[in-house]
């Protein structure tokens, strides 16, 4: 019985070209859609569960509470792991992975390469986490202070195919690394991913013995600390712990300086998507845009689902007869819907081949693998459990887009059927038009979403951020020798009339800016604990990046008082603060006590999706370090360079030479810092172009149901559109008379996706503290756009029709 089935379904589709072309394409483009996207949330749902213990690690996280200020981190102290496993017995180990500030340039011979993903680690971390180990000991590669682990990519940039056991790398931070270690790549979803790792036993990093300076050391640090907990361990078991913690080890502290903090556990699987608002944490996914991104497949496989049910119910007339003569031959209505269902199961399967098809094509294509910012595959012999992941995806297809057909064609009396007359053939009617209006809210309401998206880009872009941002060019000095150069760096820079200015800071608007702990005078007189954002800029600092300065005195070297002392501040401390006459206002921050000596209007150093915080400006002095040599023994600063507008090329070609006399050790790099601050809003403008792309594809699978509607809806017409042109009406007429049901359709799933876009990308946009305003007429132009596109396919399949002999008309059966 079976292959009797499979032979009439193959024969229809044979003979019913158009029909099976539109079904088996929109299914193939939407199951298509649908695996990538599946590929993509897998990735980031799973993000570090191939950890052997990832249900029993867990990432020890904190927040300072300063004067009701709340600050987020997801980096602790050095002596918070080694302290709580001296304490808390049930703690069974713990690692520390300290990251380098500022990315590396790490020499072996001739070759030398700046890396970002290095970092200092405890010695247990490769039998704390789980790694495939290329060469050596993972018990003992990191115990001797000089030696160093690095990844498989970095030793094949350096060595070829060569062992790098044994050979030595150097940096400028220190002496030269004995490689001890290889380890296979991490996985792409793993959330802290490194490709150097130096030993923690060193001096410079060592807790110290007495639990005084233990206990100071507390506030500070630098350090993504893990613990591996027993099992059954819940995170919310942890508050004991830190309660006990804090009342033994800070709580007097705290008191005395007006702060406190506390600590909690994150599960490791969890950090990827649950730690976005914490600082100093690597970048993570946003759940909100998983949810969109699945939405957006269910909503793709709903259009095609709509336009397979529309075209099998259009077609019930057609296969009235065939209906009609199987129930007088016997068959009951259960064979009638397991036939009709394997028809389209077997449509969806035959799709689904050519999904698989275009998913493999597509996932080659560097725009899909730049779109999703992952490489993504679809490897079904490594991977066999995806096979029953699509059998399943391509039953429920089946299923959906069948029952509804399989139940209205199966339940026809066979003497209507036979004669043609069905009294459901209204309801049919109706049920049709309820779906092409579910496929038009779909697309209005993402082709609004994307408006509005782009929209919000546009603010973003063209928002007055406080300060210039046009042509400046920002060039990375690493070490003291070459920081102590800048005056002379800028000189020689300064003839080249196409530099305009040149400053320095340690950090640059989008790069982010650390935050200390200090003292403020309040307007009564006392001094306050406080934390604002830091940065030790030049003297011109202000006026090179186009600041505003809306009250006291710019930095100066003739005023010996300004170095490193005295301070501006924008208007949040202002407001923060509470004071009506800032300046004069004493003020400590770091090693530094002084007053302020004015104040700047407030500038977005962060993106938009914050608010502009706290922020305050010292005076940069050569040589002066904010943190320890023995912390940070190679510093870097930014030079920022101002430069003019035209001949760019030429310009940086004269600062690349000057940048080599000046430096011939380090290759010479730059960066515009437009370009940087674009880069905080990649997320985003990967999303809306993903939205773009996806809206698109469900227009076109939406187009061909409709284009493929139509055809049917034209050919069950054909007689009174020959009455019609006999009586004298018009090829616009018949077009319009075609269209009206459908553009009718467009205003009202118009109206209703409007309402659920304006929902959607009101909570979108809640995530930017600054954003643009929903513009209504966003959701008249989606609407416009859907009724276009709409009517052109319309047009398209009734032209022919319209323009045809009435008398072959009238003779159509």
């Amino acid at each position: 019985m079976f292959s009797n089935y499979l032979k009439i379904i193959l024969h229809k589709l044979y003979r019913e070209k158009l029909y099976a072309l539109i079904n088996i394409s929109g299914l193939a483009i939407a199951i298509a859609c649908c695996v990538i996207l599946g590929l993509y949330l897998r990735s980031e749902l799973t993000y570090d569960r191939y950890q052997v213990n990832h249900e029993r690690i867990f990432r020890l996280e904190r927040e300072f509470n300063i004067n009701g200020k709340i600050n987020r981190y997801a980096i602790n102290s050095t002596v918070i792991g080694p302290m709580l496993k001296e304490d808390f017995p049930e703690i069974v180990d713990y690692v520390r992975l300290r990251p380098n500030l500022q990315s590396i340039l790490i020499r072996h011979g001739n070759n030398a390469y700046y890396w970002d993903r290095t970092f200092i680690a405890d010695d247990n971390i490769f039998s704390f986490f789980t790694h495939d180990i290329i060469h050596g000991n993972p018990e003992t590669a990191l115990v001797d202070p000089g030696s160093v682990a690095v990844s498989e990519t970095f030793a094949r940039t350096y060595f070829g195919d060569e062992n790098p056991m044994g050979q030595t790398i150097s940096t400028d931070t220190g002496g030269p690394r004995t490689i001890t270690l290889v380890f296979a790549d991490q996985p792409e979803n793993t959330h802290l991913k490194y490709d150097v790792l130096y030993s923690y036993n060193h001096d410079s990093v060592a807790i110290p013995d007495n639990m005084t300076a233990r206990r100071e050391n507390l506030w500070g640090g630098y350090d993504f600390t893990y613990l591996l907990m027993p099992e059954g361990f819940q995170a919310g078991d942890f508050k004991r712990i830190n309660d006990a913690f804090y009342s033994r080890h800070a709580a007097e502290q705290g008191r005395a300086a007006g702060t406190s903090f506390r600590t909690w556990l994150t599960p490791l699987a969890d950090i990827h998507l649950d730690s976005s608002d914490l600082e100093y944490d690597v970048p993570g996914g946003n759940k909100l845009y998983l949810y969109g991104f699945a939405a957006v497949a269910v909503f793709i496989l709903l259009v095609a689902c709509i336009n397979y049910m529309n075209l099998a119910t259009a077609r019930a007339a057609k296969r009235a007869k065939e209906v009609g003569m199987h129930k007088i031959l016997g068959a009951g209505r259960g064979q009638l819907i397991m036939q009709f269902l394997g028809e389209s199961l077997c449509f969806t399967f035959i799709a689904l081949l050519f999904g698989i098809v275009l998913v493999e094509i597509a996932l080659q294509m560097t725009l899909v693998t730049t779109l999703l910012d992952k490489p993504l595959s679809l490897d079904l012999f490594r991977e066999p459990e995806l096979l029953a992941w699509l059998a399943g995806l391509g039953l429920l297809i089946g299923t959906l887009a069948g029952v509804y057909p399989a139940i209205y064609l199966s339940s026809m009396l066979p003497l209507s059927a036979l004669v043609g007359s069905n009294k459901n053939a209204k309801a049919n009617i109706r049920f049709r038009e309820g779906l092409v209006l579910v496929q038009f809210v779909i697309s209005v309401g993402v082709i609004a979403c994307t408006l509005l998206m782009a929209a919000q880009m546009r603010y973003v872009s063209s928002k007055s951020l406080g300060f210039n941002k046009e042509n400046l060019a920002m060039i990375r000095l690493q070490g003291l020798e070459l920081i102590d150069k800048i005056p002379t760096m800028r000189n020689e820079l300064l003839k080249n009339n196409r530099v305009l200015d040149i400053t320095s800071a340690p950090r640059i608007m989008g790069q982010g800016f650390p935050t200390f702990g200090g003292q403020a005078e309040n307007n009564e007189g006392e001094m306050v604990t406080i934390t604002t954002h830091n940065s030790s800029v030049d003297d011109n600092f202000i006026d090179a990046m186009g600041l505003e300065l809306i009250a006291g005195r710019d930095f100066s070297k003739k005023f010996l008082s300004d170095s490193g002392a005295n301070f501006v501040v924008n208007e949040a401390v202002v407001r923060m603060m509470g004071w009506t006459e800032p300046v004069g206002k004493r003020f400590q921050s770091g090693p530094f006590t002084g007053r302020v000596i004015g104040v700047v209007k407030d500038f977005n150093f962060k993106s938009l999706h914050s608010p502009v915080e706290p922020f305050v400006l010292t005076q940069y002095v050569d040589k002066t370090r904010r943190i320890p040599a023995e912390l940070l023994p190679n510093p870097t600063r930014m030079l920022v360079l101002k430069i003019a507008g035209e001949n760019i090329r030429e310009t940086l070609k004269f600062i690349e030479e000057k940048f080599a006399e000046f430096d011939p050790t380090h290759p010479f790099e730059f960066e515009f810092l437009d370009d940087t601050l674009s880069r905080l809003y990649l997320s985003e403008q990967r999303l809306m172009k993903l939205i773009g792309v996806f809206a698109g594809i469900c227009i076109f699978i939406a187009c061909m149901g409709l284009f493929g509607l139509a055809a049917f809806t034209t050919e069950q017409r054909t007689k009174e559109i020959g009455i019609r042109k006999v009586l004298g009406a018009t090829t616009a007429q018949i077009i319009f008379m075609l269209s009206r049901g459908i553009l009718i359709l467009v205003l009202i799933g118009s109206v209703v996706a409007s309402l659920m876009a304006w929902y959607a990308m009101d909570e979108w946009l809640a995530g930017f503290a600054y954003r643009t305003e929903i513009n209504p007429l966003v959701f008249l132009l989606s609407a416009t756009l859907a009724a276009a596109i709409a009517f052109i396919t319309l047009a398209l399949q009734s032209l022919k029709t319209a323009r045809s002999n009435p008398v072959q008309a009238l003779r159509y059966e």
